[in-house]
């Protein structure tokens, strides 16, 4: 399961209003993950690799490497899709926002997104 702290949340509710035009500030250029362990973490740097992820004075190993986020959020303006727990999920704008009570759809599955991150 994707391990977030608060932070992390909102930099991916922001990321994802960012993509359905609600808000326009910056991506987050420090949030990555990692599809092999389902693990979204923000790093303060990654090595040279790209397969440690430093935070603070410890690290996180990715063994195919650390990508951005971005690489795994699209949007249409009805939905935002994200990766997690190895499935392709659709969770739903409502008003314009996503929060951790949006709710996803992934074939016959359901949940909210903030069971999911």
């Amino acid at each position: 399961m994707v391990e977030l702290s608060k932070k992390q949340l909102l930099g991916i509710v922001s990321l994802a209003m960012i993509l359905t035009g609600v808000v326009g500030i910056s991506i987050p250029e420090d949030t990555y993950y990692c599809p092999s362990r389902d693990m979204v973490l923000e790093c303060t740097k990654l090595s040279s690799t790209g397969k440690s992820c430093y935070i603070g004075i410890t690290y996180k190993i990715c063994r195919e490497g650390w990508e951005p986020i971005e690489n795994y959020l699209e949007s249409n303006g009805e939905y935002v899709e994200v990766l997690a727990n190895n499935k392709q999920w659709k969770c739903l704008v409502d008003s314009g926002e996503v929060n951790s009570y949006s709710k996803c759809i992934s074939g016959s599955y359901e949940g909210y997104l903030g069971e999911l991150i």
